[in-house]
């Protein structure tokens, strides 16, 4: 985006939004409609289309939950521990997010379409026998028959004459025809968002169950000593550990562990064809992963320093090895120094990890 479209995009929306009220405008005085409110109470219709609204909405999220889940495009949950997601190769996608809005949407609109909405509950539509905009067009070709083209002002003056006798004749206000799609369409696209939004919002509240049960199993599984040390790191806000890389070229680096009475310096080998780029890295973890460990891609289960947000596409971390051409994109140490950088870490899968990769 342009600096320069930066500049008057504030004078672009207002402009916008001024074409935008005119067209409008055009459209309320052609269509000359009115929403007629029911007669009856109408708030017993909406709790009540409400309600099934509700249940269609819980139906829709657990269906796209399902659709996603064989499609294999679905990541895993935001509140999932560490071996949870890895078990996809994507960490947590955010494509699966956006693919789920539009299948749970599309879902919506189906079963809008097919009579559970809600906006009509509150009211009818209503539009006028004469248009606005038709009785002021009649006028102005009346007031031109005198001119040079008087003869076709006059006969298109008449033709819409009978179209305004046919229409306020009808036994009942003529409903237009653009009126009733324009009223259908929002009706039906205001149920359909309604639902989506609800599955969407089911779909968290459970993330959030499943991900607080979770964190409640990881922490029965801990001894007392380290669930007490846990609960002291997380009331000061910083992570367990931290694990500093140094590179000096794409190809290797230095990393430095301290802990305790651990301490590991080792040097790293990096994939010159993948580079992560330099930052800090929250939410690491010691874990066990299915990762491509030769230069064929094989997938073999290792033990590795997992940092889940270097990529969306790959699974980089820090694992044992001495050849750049089989990194696949992760950090390679000597095995022995692995080994010690990985005892070192406890518990396994707890995301108390911070890795900092830094070019020197």
């Amino acid at each position: 985006m342009s600096d320069k479209y930066k500049e008057n995009k504030p004078w672009i929306v207002a402009f916008g939004l001024i074409a935008l009220l005119g067209i409008a405008g055009l459209a309320g005085a052609w269509l000359n409609a009115s929403i007629l409110p029911t007669e009856h109470d109408w708030m017993a219709d909406f709790w009540a289309r409400f309600q099934v609204m509700f249940v269609f909405a819980v139906l829709i999220e657990r269906a796209t939950e399902v659709y996603l889940q064989i499609t294999d495009s679905n990541g895993p949950d935001r509140f999932s521990t560490a071996m949870d997601m890895s078990k996809n190769n994507n960490g947590k996608s955010d494509g699966a997010a956006v693919t789920a809005g539009y299948v749970s949407f599309f879902m919506a609109l189906i079963v809008a379409l097919v009579g559970v909405r809600l906006v009509g509950t509150m009211g009818t539509l209503q539009t006028a026998g004469h248009p606005l905009l038709l009785t002021e067009t009649l006028s102005y070709f009346e007031s031109r028959t005198d001119s040079s083209d008087g003869a076709v002002f006059s006969a298109a003056a008449d033709a819409l004459k009978n179209a305004l006798e046919t229409l306020g004749n009808a036994p009942e206000p003529a409903q237009h025809w653009s009126a009733l799609l324009l009223w259908f369409g929002i009706d039906v696209t205001i149920s359909a968002g309604l639902m989506a939004g609800g599955a969407t919002l089911f779909h968290e509240v459970a993330e959030a169950l499943r991900g607080g049960l979770g964190r409640l199993g990881e922490s029965m599984a801990l001894s007392s000593q380290e669930r007490s040390a846990m609960l002291a790191r997380r009331n000061a806000g910083s992570p367990a550990y931290l694990i500093s890389m140094s590179r000096s070229s794409t190809s290797e680096g230095v990393l430095s562990f301290t802990h305790d009475s651990n301490s590991v310096e080792a040097k790293i080998i990096c994939d010159p064809n993948f580079a992560v780029t330099e930052g800090i890295y929250n939410d690491c973890s010691k874990t066990h992963l299915e990762m491509k460990v030769d230069a064929a891609g094989t997938l073999s289960p290792v033990p590795v320093i997992w940092i889940p947000s270097a990529s969306k596409t790959e699974r980089i971390g820090i694992r044992a090895g001495e050849h750049a051409k089989n990194a696949n994109g992760s950090f390679l140490v000597a095995e022995e120094k692995f080994k010690e950088l990985h005892s070192a870490i406890q518990p396994l899968d707890g995301r108390n990890i911070q890795v900092v990769i830094k070019d020197v």
